[in-house]
């Protein structure tokens, strides 16, 4: 999964990730955003509004929804393209400096077949 959530956030890694924080801040929200993907329909507004609230502040909501929109969009976009048929929802993530570069650990479940 770790390969899997680099992969989904690659462009915008590319294109915003020019410091660690803001790249940890991009896997960060790819994984919200993979999370909030594998939910059913009827739990995904409420788990967005939940990521929301819990990272920006109440007078910077607008320009944060709008990010966290765009990040959500893109993710789920290219998981249509690329891993349509993975179920598996993420647990945890470790993500760190390793030789130069940075390093992603991610620990995983399968959803199970009844949802």
């Amino acid at each position: 999964m770790s390969a899997v959530i680099l992969k989904l956030a690659e462009p915008l890694l590319k294109k915003y990730g020019d410091t660690p924080t803001r790249c940890k801040s991009i896997v960060a929200f790819a994984i919200a955003a993979w999370n909030k993907i594998v939910l059913p329909p009827e739990m995904q507004a409420e788990f967005q509004r939940m990521v929301l609230d819990a990272v920006v502040p109440p007078d910077k909501m607008a320009e944060g929804g709008e990010v966290i929109d765009y990040i959500m969009s893109v993710i789920a976009e290219r998981r249509k393209t690329y891993y349509p048929h993975l179920r598996k929802y993420i647990v945890s993530f470790d993500f760190g400096p390793s030789e130069g570069m940075f390093a992603l650990n991610v620990a995983s479940a399968e959803i199970p077949a009844d949802r």
